[in-house]
């Protein structure tokens, strides 16, 4: 019954600091849908996390209000987008890499 209990008052952002808290090891909450980055060419997205493995990296974005996590090897972008504070709005393109911002999108360029 407890456990029950335990599972219907989940808070998993609390549970998250309090591992931080204890422990100091950071844990990143991200329920979103596995897709492949070229569904998403030409798309305009919120770029949330960049996680890198051994052969590959995560993106973990967000598209029209939708959270998704999205595998690849192509390090042309793992290399552009490494550095940006996140989240940003990106571009994805076949041929080029398209950075924007906020004041990008309102002014028109």
């Amino acid at each position: 019954m407890s456990y029950k209990g335990w599972m219907q008052h989940c808070n998993a952002i609390h549970l998250a600091n309090t591992i931080y808290d204890k422990t100091k090891i950071r844990v990143f909450i991200w329920n979103g849908k596995k897709v492949n980055i070229s569904s998403f060419y030409n798309k305009y997205i919120w770029v949330i996390r960049l996680t890198r493995h051994k052969k590959f990296f995560e993106l973990y974005f967000k598209y029209k209000g939708i959270k998704y996590v999205a595998k690849s090897r192509n390090w042309l972008l793992y290399n552009k987008i490494k550095f940006r504070k996140r989240p940003f709005h990106f571009k994805y393109d076949r041929n080029k890499f398209k950075l924007t911002s906020l004041e990008d999108l309102e002014t028109g360029k």
